[in-house]
């Protein structure tokens, strides 16, 4: 009997591919609109993807805007293309854009951040009137009489806010739209600031428009903010204080569509 030995050796091969290396490059990004952006970006190729690219995903948080900073808004937005057009963009918001390609793997690293702006609309076409100045002889200092823009959507309320700054001062003034909630100081504050600081003279309901729509700055008048109280554990009073001699004022209003900001 003749005996035969055989051997049998079975293993599993395993290929680890990995994700892409990095993100894209080139990100860019053009207004279409003053809510609506084109952001496109340079393609992954097969050797840094580490295979075939099958979709993008673009990555949009908010940073800074004119009512709030540090938002926790974040959203996600999947192409197989190398652009995308994002619309419904808050005004006057500063969003920070980042891209990732997926492979059949899964994705890469995001690419370096890039910021898009977008700006405030103007609110009105009419020409302002002529401030009138008047003193006044209550608590002293000066009071104006402005009138102030119509806003055209439908506000839950507005506030008068007002840059102060010294005559003597002669840097350069931030508008309106950089000096956000968290930027308030009260009114004594703003006015022993050493660069340009914004207060709040002023809160009032939206249904009240017409009501202040001739509005006297420095009126000693007092006004609270109880639209607040959702965020607060109390109100927010505001004190519509007269101007101050050898001082520089500008003046806005904000109109706000949220009871919280």
């Amino acid at each position: 009997m003749k005996l035969s030995l055989s051997q049998r050796n079975d293993f599993d091969l395993v290929l680890c591919i990995p994700e892409p290396s990095r993100g894209p490059e080139e990100i860019s990004s053009s207004a279409v609109s003053s809510a609506k952006f084109n952001i496109t970006w340079l393609g992954l190729s097969r050797e840094v993807a580490n295979g075939m690219i099958i979709n993008y995903e673009v990555r949009l948080g908010v940073v800074e805007n004119c009512t709030e900073i540090k938002s926790s808004y974040d959203s996600t937005f999947n192409t197989t293309s190398t652009y995308v057009i994002v619309t419904g963009l808050s005004l006057c918001t500063k969003y920070e854009v980042s891209v990732r390609g997926y492979t059949a793997v899964g994705p890469g690293p995001y690419s370096n951040p890039v910021m898009v702006q977008t700006l405030a609309v103007v609110w009105s076409k009419e020409t302002p009137s002529s401030p009138s100045f008047s003193a006044n002889s209550d608590e002293g200092g000066i009071s104006v009489k402005v009138t102030l823009p119509r806003f055209p959507g439908n506000a839950r309320f507005f506030q008068v806010i007002i840059i102060t700054y010294s005559s003597n001062y002669t840097g350069a003034v931030n508008p309106s739209e950089r000096f956000t909630t968290q930027d308030m100081m009260t009114y004594e504050e703003a006015h022993k600031s050493a660069i340009p600081a914004a207060y709040v003279a002023f809160q009032f309901g939206g249904n009240d428009f017409d009501k202040y729509r001739e509005f006297v700055v420095g009126d000693g008048a007092e006004s609270s903010g109880k639209e607040r109280s959702k965020r607060s554990s109390g109100d927010q009073f505001y004190y519509n204080k007269p101007l101050q001699p050898n001082t520089n004022y500008k003046m806005f209003l904000r109109a706000f569509d949220s009871e919280v900001f």
